[in-house]
């Protein structure tokens, strides 16, 4: 592991991202972490591309690409395209998106559960 993969694992753990690497994927300088409060799973891959990992109806596994997306135009059928743009190498800048992600997520489940408990006490 490099010194910018330990920084990266530095922000996550402070983000209670526990890193569950395997022994290949640190080969592969690949981080990956799991979310224990929503059960998430996020890869930081040294190519560029940070991907959350899933587990979809029956027991698929799906991946959803996080990196940030511009608009490009093709000349070749005169539209325009979405190209992902990836961060090669730059783990620390990758686990910041990780974060973000996480961060809106878990404020979205705690909104709604807030959501339900007045449901559940109109109720009572």
């Amino acid at each position: 592991m490099n010194k910018e993969m330990n920084e990266a694992i530095r922000i996550l753990n402070d983000h209670s991202l526990k890193v569950i690497s395997s022994k290949t994927q640190i080969k592969n300088e690949t981080i990956m972490v799991e979310d224990e409060i929503l059960g998430s799973h996020y890869t930081i891959h040294k190519t560029g591309y940070v991907r959350r990992r899933c587990t979809g109806w029956g027991g698929y596994l799906n991946h959803y690409q996080l990196n940030p997306v511009k608009k490009v135009f093709c000349e070749r059928w005169g539209g325009y395209n979405v190209e992902r743009i990836l961060f090669p190498g730059e783990y620390v800048k990758l686990a910041e998106i990780v974060v973000s992600v996480v961060t809106k997520r878990r404020n979205k489940q705690e909104k709604e559960a807030e959501e339900f408990v007045k449901i559940y006490e109109k109720f009572k």
